[in-house]
């Protein structure tokens, strides 16, 4: 039996706000709330592993007129950073200093945010775990690729940190270790400077502690000041039963029940979207173009570093290396195909709702889950935020992924937002 999870919020920045009377956090607040988290580091991260290299913070005074108070954040370690190493959760890049920042990194400092962790991932953000382990049990894997992004800020220790999603990299970790993740649309955030595996589907994601913070974070780097809205009408749920359904487990399904029952009880819609013959191919068409394109994207690590490859890692590079042009021209049709026939299918919605996983994270550390549910939003393009709304008997969070429009993030913030709060 499925109760209410409570995800970790004690370095939300909304929070703060929300206990001033005019509604912004002091530069005193902001400063307890830094060695706050500071503390939580300092208690935790020994155990839970989820960053490669810190430099210190900067006096926050000046950024306390800009949206992120020169708060810290994380940033995955395949995104360049000129004062700290990326090293791509790879030997052949140990001590790898970058000159310059990615333009997410860019984003983040204009916004007023600090870049003073980098977190740790997979191996080139692929299947080879890598020492972060799950706040909720270090036992558990706690998902990948972006593991340490999604273990900071649900332990509390960050506010704010960036994954990215070829697969299923910021939702799946989202789920595992219990906070909210955010794949934003395709291409809505730069992946320049960041390094790539699939230029199809390389997609830059948020973590934060909570809905509100999520929009503060993502208005910032986009700088937006479009607010959360309620919605004007009631919403029309639409139940995705992807053709893994049968592989979510009867709590990943008893999640999306147990939720889609309250929100009805307080006025929303709900129905069924059907799976087709074409989403089956597309699923099937994102390994196609993943590794057809991963093959290429690391052609010098392959060719010059194959012994410093991990097997798994290797295994798909060489499959990559058999797909044929034709075959990845076709996998890139069906997929355009999909996009046209989901977007058609979304008139009819207005948010879809599907499991995040197959499960709770796995009890194992050699392996970091499988992103069967994911793997076709990605190819979509499709904007998702996983939502950690309950827990299992054995106190593991366990969610459901909210999926929007294409480019209609804001809009999809501010109904998940909705939604949470209704439960």
């Amino acid at each position: 039996m499925l109760t209410k999870f409570q995800p970790n919020q004690t370095y939300s920045l909304t929070a703060l706000n929300g206990r001033r009377s005019n509604g912004r956090a002091t530069e005193s607040d902001i400063q307890d709330l830094i060695s706050q988290g500071a503390a939580s580091i300092a208690e935790k991260d020994a155990d839970i592993k989820a960053f490669t290299a810190q430099i210190p913070l900067a006096d926050v005074g000046r950024m306390s007129d800009q949206p992120l108070l020169g708060l810290p954040v994380g940033v995955k370690d395949i995104i360049d950073t000129s004062e700290l190493p990326t090293q791509n959760g790879s030997v052949i890049y140990e001590g790898h200093q970058p000159r310059s920042d990615a333009a997410i990194v860019r984003l983040v400092k204009r916004a007023g945010g600090q870049v003073t962790h980098k977190t740790v991932t997979t191996e080139f953000a692929f299947l080879q775990p890598n020492k972060t382990r799950n706040p909720q049990n270090l036992n558990h894997t706690p998902g990948g690729s972006s593991s340490g992004s999604a273990a900071a800020v649900a332990s509390g220790m960050l506010p704010f940190a960036i994954g990215t999603q070829t697969g299923g990299s910021i939702i799946r970790p989202a789920a595992y270790c219990g906070t909210f993740g955010f794949k934003p649309s395709f291409d809505a955030l730069p992946t320049v400077g960041t390094k790539t595996f699939s230029w199809s589907l390389d997609t830059l994601g948020l973590y934060a502690p909570s809905v509100p913070d999520m929009h503060l974070f993502w208005s910032a780097l986009m700088h937006s000041k479009a607010p959360l809205r309620t919605p004007y009408k009631p919403l029309t749920l639409g139940i995705l039963q992807p053709n893994v359904w049968d592989e979510a487990s009867a709590d990943a399904q008893e999640a999306i029940a147990k939720a889609t029952e309250v929100w009805v009880s307080k006025g929303f819609n709900a129905a069924n979207v059907a799976w087709t013959d074409l989403y089956s191919q597309a699923f099937d068409a994102h390994k196609t173009i993943h590794d057809y394109e991963g093959y290429r994207a690391l052609a010098w690590e392959m060719d010059v570093h194959p012994d410093k490859l991990s097997p798994v890692l290797m295994e798909c590079l060489e499959e990559g290396s058999t797909v044929t042009r034709t075959a990845y021209l076709e996998a890139q049709q069906i997929a355009a195909r999909a996009r046209r026939s989901l977007a058609s299918t979304q008139n009819t919605v207005d948010i879809i709702i599907t499991p995040s996983a197959p499960d709770v994270a796995p009890e194992t550390l050699n392996s970091t889950g499988t992103s069967i549910f994911n793997r076709f939003l990605t190819l979509m393009g499709l904007p998702c935020i996983h939502l950690p709304a309950y827990q299992t008997e054995s106190a593991l969070p366990i969610g459901f992924q909210l999926v929007g429009k294409s480019h209609q993030d804001d809009t999809l913030l501010s109904v998940a937002n909705d939604l949470w709060e209704a439960l």
